[in-house]
Formats: structure tokens, C-alpha cells, sequence
């Protein structure tokens, strides 16, 4: 999603937060291009609108043909056709780039495919490892520290997932908490070579230990 979209869900949610406090994989990968193509460039994206827009924004363009980067976040619109363009042009010499390598997400109906998942494919179909952006890249969290200019000192992730939440976190040198509503299970947690700094169940009990520590 957008920056907004995201400040929109947040809201619907009880949680208010500025625009500018939404720091996406998406802007992360628009950074990234940004950083090594500072004149911008065509780039096939296997995206949407959250993805397609920060990329927009940084002064590149959408080219099936010769594109200088294939560029992958989650596609709920994925079809077999856009693994064939993306796969012609790594073939042919683009950068393959990932948003995250999540091979899964939680839903109300259980976990479905992730980017990874869609990711994986290209991999197998292109003999090319991707270079991944977002979590768990440091480099991520690093620039989202720098886009609302807080420390290491005073920062935390919060997250679901031991492979990119936890694990970025710690490559990032920051405070590491888990809520296992979602992809870690307890189990998995327990036999893990990588342990956050927190553990909770969910995020009330976060909520309610929090309270109790501030005295609230």
C-alpha cells in the first residue's frame, strides 16, 4: 500500500499518525534506485499501486521491453505473462530487486503468498539471487529511523517474524519485540537460533504491560 493507504488503515484502526511518520518497502526500493540511477530509468515492475508509485515518484518509468531493473513486490494481480516479461529481461541483463522477502503473510483466512513466494520464481526461472530492499536489509529501518529522526537508542520493531522483522532489527542495532499472532509460532521461537529482546502474545499484552511499566 501507500503512504496514505496506509495512514487511512491506521486510522480506521484507532491510530492516528502523519503521512510522513509511513516510511514503505516501496519508498525503500524507490530510494535504492534513486541512489544507483540518480538520472532515473526504465524498470519493469511486479507490483501495485504502493510499490508502482514511490518508483514513479523517484524518476523512473514502467518498460517491458529493456528495463534496467525488474523490481518485485507482492502482485495480487500476478499472472504468468508478467513472470515471462520479468524473466526475459533479467535474462537479457536487468537487475532483479525485491521489496521483502516474506514468502508469506497472515490473513484472516490463514497465511497466503508473500512476496518472497513470487520472488522465489523468478529466482528458479533466472538463475539470479534478488537483492532484497526491505526487512531484512538494515538498510530499510535505517532510513526509516532517518525519516522521522530517531536513534537507535529510542527505537524498537515491533513484528510477527523471526526471519525479517527480528532479524533486520538486530542487524539494524535495535530493540527487537514479537507478537506471535502471526508467522512465528511459539514453537518455532523455541528452537530459533535468532531470539527477539520481547516476547508477547499478542498486542494487548504488549498494550497492558506497557500501561504497567509507565504507571499509567
Amino acid at each position: 500500500m501507500t503512504t496514505r493507504q496506509y495512514v487511512a488503515k491506521l486510522r480506521l484502526l484507532g491510530i492516528s499518525v502523519p503521512e510522513t511518520s509511513v516510511f514503505t518497502s516501496g519508498q525503500a526500493v524507490a530510494s535504492y534506485l534513486k541512489h544507483v540511477a540518480p538520472m532515473g530509468g526504465p524498470v519493469y515492475v511486479i507490483g501495485e499501486e504502493g510499490l508502482l508509485r514511490p518508483i514513479a515518484d523517484a524518476g523512473f518509468w514502467v518498460e517491458e521491453t529493456s528495463p534496467d531493473f525488474v523490481v518485485v513486490g507482492l502482485d495480487r494481480g500476478l499472472t504468468y505473462e508478467k513472470l515471462a516479461i520479468a524473466t526475459l529481461a533479467v535474462r537479457r541483463g536487468a537487475k532483479l530487486v525485491a521489496a521483502n522477502p516474506d514468502t508469506t503473510f497472515p490473513t484472516e483466512s490463514g497465511l497466503v503468498p508473500g512476496c518472497g513466494a513470487l520472488v522465489a520464481a523468478l529466482e528458479a526461472s533466472t538463475d539470479q539471487k534478488a537483492l532484497v530492499i526491505g526487512k531484512p536489509n538494515p538498510e530499510m529501518l535505517r532510513l526509516a529511523m532517518k525519516n522521522i529522526a530517531a536513534t537507535r537508542e529510542e527505537t524498537a520493531i515491533l513484528g510477527d517474524r523471526l526471519d525479517t522483522d527480528v532479524l533486520g532489527g538486530k542487524g539494524a542495532g535495535i530493540m527487537t519485540i514479537l507478537v506471535l499472532t502471526g508467522v512465528t509460532t511459539r514453537e518455532q521461537l523455541g528452537v530459533a537460533p535468532i531470539q527477539p529482546d520481547l516476547v508477547f502474545e499478542d498486542l494487548s499484552e504488549l498494550v497492558a504491560r506497557w500501561d504497567n511499566d509507565l504507571g499509567c
